[in-house]
């Protein structure tokens, strides 16, 4: 688009530079008038300001005759950001003639105007290309229409304001930058069908998860007895725990940390950096554990998948209700963005029943900028996990030996480790799996 026409924001009539030029010129000719007395002068004054009268009455009245309508459609709601969006406007009119216009665009970081033309009462159609940039809201208008008289002398804006809101999905991150552990297709800590436990020396034979009836895996600290699977137990001499079925298959709880305080500021008043690869890794995590199928001797079963966002108040994790499902997360990640909580966490006031909400919320994976108290407190309420961190170093964050035992600390690419911060471990396969088949089995926080 070029040329952005902001002056007829403020006014819907304005004149053209011709239109100027006509009433400086009309100007000087009843200045010259005043001196000279010349009838000759004063006609060509007359005549300028006649221009400029005729030119904005056949404005006014092409408006009264036009009354356009538009409708503002896209081909694609959801965009990922760097992809191409397709908007087109429909223009519907009134009028008995054919008339040039301009159609006015406003969309994030570009305001213009193109031509169109409005053939005689029939729908004009106009589509723009714009790229999605970033993620987040974004709203695209076809926000006015420009009409011109024949002379060129003045101009009429007005207002459609036909517009589409595109929601710009964030961008996955790719799946060989994934911290070790988070990357696999496939998150669950399970023995697949036909697969065999392997046996302890002393044991007779191997048996198969799928001659077991269940998915299996080996005992860790924190799982509940009901789980373990005695019989198969006694037979390979070593505790074996049941995977836990919830229905749809597997659950995992994603915990997005938002509060700012965990990430290093922004000068410009963006989302910092290291926010911004959260987002892409919590968005690249949804999409492959909200994807994952549960390999059981029934049909196949999808994951279950539980996405929050938690901010921060004294120590004490807040906790947002944000997706359930992959589809509905990824929504809920291009909305999210960095919030500052200063007032600490308010008592509980009511029945000695009621909780806080989100107190029932046991996250198998934390996605933060750096390790903060109120990431501490969240993870205690599991008793395995995985912490991802995105920050190189945010002054004042809390060490990574302060995570509960069977919590496991990972760095994104690209962060250093800091002389505060602990050190980065590589993640088992299926890790963020195994702490949600723990967390499902225990009754109540950690």
């Amino acid at each position: 688009m070029n040329g952005s026409p902001r002056l007829l924001r403020a006014m819907p009539l304005t004149l053209t530079a011709r239109g100027a030029a006509l009433l400086v010129l009309a100007a000087a000719a009843g200045g010259l008038w005043a001196a000279v007395r010349l009838r000759d002068v004063l006609a060509l004054a007359a005549l300028a300001v006649a221009a400029v009268a005729v030119s904005i009455v056949w404005l006014l009245l092409i408006r009264i005759r036009l009354r356009p309508r538009a409708e503002l459609t896209t081909d694609v709601r959801t965009p990922s950001a760097g992809d191409v969006v397709t908007a087109t406007a429909v223009v519907q009119h009134d009028l008995a003639c054919s008339h040039s216009a301009e159609l006015v665009w406003e969309m994030p970081g570009d305001v213009g105007a193109r031509p169109i033309v409005l053939r005689r009462r029939a729908e004009a159609r106009q589509s723009v290309r714009w790229t999605a940039e970033r993620r987040g809201a974004f709203a695209l208008s076809a926000a006015a229409l420009v009409i011109s008289d024949p002379l060129g002398i003045a101009r009429m804006r007005i207002h459609l304001g036909a517009s589409a809101e595109v929601l710009v999905l964030p961008t996955p991150l790719p799946p060989e930058l994934m911290p070790g552990g988070l990357g696999a297709r496939d998150g669950a800590h399970r023995t697949p069908p036909r697969q065999a436990v392997r046996p302890t020396p002393g044991s007779s034979r191997s048996v198969t998860a799928e001659e077991a009836g269940e998915a299996l895996r080996e005992y860790r600290p924190g799982d509940p007895p009901r789980r373990v699977h005695w019989k198969q137990s006694a037979r390979q001499d070593r505790l074996l725990v049941n995977l836990p079925e919830h229905g749809t298959g597997e659950r995992f709880a994603v915990a997005l940390i938002v509060d700012s305080d965990a990430y290093r500021a922004a000068r410009d008043g963006t989302p910092p950096e290291d926010f911004e690869q959260a987002v892409s890794l919590a968005a690249a995590l949804v999409t492959r554990l909200g994807g994952s199928v549960v390999a059981r001797r029934t049909a196949p079963r999808r994951s279950a998948l539980d996405l929050r966002t938690v901010r921060g108040a004294g120590g004490t994790p807040l906790v947002d209700r944000a997706a359930v499902g992959a589809a509905e997360a990824l929504r809920a990640l291009a909305r999210a963005q960095p919030v500052r909580v200063l007032a600490r966490a308010q008592p509980v006031s009511g029945p000695s029943d009621a909780r806080p909400a989100g107190l029932d919320f046991r996250p198998t994976a934390i996605i933060t900028g750096s390790v903060t108290p109120e990431v501490v407190a969240l993870a205690s309420r599991s008793p395995a996990g995985t912490v991802v961190i995105t920050s190189p170093e945010v002054r004042g964050s809390t060490p990574g030996s302060a995570l509960p035992r069977g919590w496991e600390l990972v760095r994104a690419p690209g962060t250093r480790a800091s002389a505060a911060g602990a050190v980065a471990g590589s993640a088992a396969a299926g890790s963020v799996a195994a702490g949600s088949a723990a967390a499902a089995g225990t009754g109540r926080p950690g």
